[in-house]
């Protein structure tokens, strides 16, 4: 591989690992809504970079907690537009942090009548540290990084929600802490990818619901989430192509320590994406995520097809 081609590749794969995920939405939220953890991650030569994404997410049906699938009433459709903007700043040759914020637009059709809104989701900030480089002459020694950061509660939750179908519901209402571990190594032209994060969101003492008063406040903790990937990606010839596999475990909501039954939520999915590197800096990227075939084994999440598109730009 080129000495030019070098930096694009190292770019895009690992800017795959959370930027390809601006699309992370709907998993790192679960059924919720909300913003996901979604930050740009810095090659060795990048001191900065600047993204942003358009997704597109259509919900065609719904899993229940037992993995029993209903498709959408004829009558109903269920889609969402949600564009993403993040950047990451590299502090020194180990350290570097980064933020994105989302702004969602959620439209409805029920039953013959409209539900849409648009509203900023939850933003989210990461601090990242670079714990080993790959080492090209070195057969098995991969690349490993570890970060960590909090998902702020600043999108319109289901606690002061107007609308009784969840339109303008775009956040969690909770701070979400996270923390994870990503692992690559490249073989020329084609490069592996794994990661693993855990969520755990913050108590909240519930005093509404639906913008309305509820007798008896309770305090709430949202099950935490384990949430996996895997990725292969090949370049050739200015563009990039990748394969990659998600997995998302929520455990079960407690209420004043009681857990609830029928909380816990399964998400498996599919992604493929491609990239185009122009003039060293600019990157461009379309991506498109499926639960095939995977259905049998979501639980209690929404059906989606979801498209997303991205660009970044590169300090170098």
């Amino acid at each position: 591989m080129s000495t030019v081609l070098k930096p694009k590749f190292k770019t895009f794969l690992l800017a795959a690992l959370c930027l390809g995920y601006f699309d992370n939405l709907l998993a790192s939220s679960c059924h919720s809504g909300g913003g996901g953890q979604v930050i740009n991650v810095l090659s060795s030569e990048q001191h900065f970079q600047l993204g942003a994404s358009t997704q597109y997410r259509s919900v065609e049906g719904q899993f229940d907690p037992y993995g029993n699938y209903r498709a959408n009433s004829p009558e109903t459709t269920k889609q969402s537009f949600i564009t993403t903007i993040g950047g990451a700043f590299r502090l020194n040759d180990d350290w570097q942090i980064g933020a994105s914020a989302p702004m969602i637009h959620n439209d409805y059709e029920i039953s013959m009548q409209n539900h849409s809104s648009t509203a900023m989701g939850d933003p989210a900030i990461e601090a990242r540290y670079m714990l080993w480089e790959d080492l090209n002459f070195l057969t098995f020694h991969p690349e490993i990084s570890l970060y960590g950061g909090a998902r702020l509660p600043m999108g319109n939750s289901i606690h002061h929600s107007h609308d009784p179908y969840g339109a303008d519901i775009t956040g969690e209402g909770v701070t979400t802490l996270h923390a994870g571990i990503a692992s690559s190594k490249l073989y020329r032209p084609i490069k592996f990818s794994l990661d693993a994060s855990f969520f755990y969101p913050l108590k909240k003492y519930v005093t509404h619901l639906h913008n309305e008063p509820i007798s008896s406040p309770y305090t709430m903790k949202t099950g935490n989430r384990v949430q996996t990937s895997e990725s292969i990606a090949y370049l050739f010839n200015g563009w990039s192509s990748t394969l990659g596999l998600k997995q998302l475990w929520q455990f079960e909501t407690s209420v004043d320590r009681q857990s609830t039954q029928g909380s816990a939520a399964r998400l498996f999915t599919t992604q493929i994406g491609f990239n185009y590197f122009y003039a060293d800096v600019w990157t461009i990227g379309v991506s498109y995520e499926t639960a095939f075939p995977f259905y049998r084994y979501e639980a209690n999440q929404p059906y989606a097809q979801t498209v997303a598109l991205s660009m970044t730009y590169s300090g170098l």
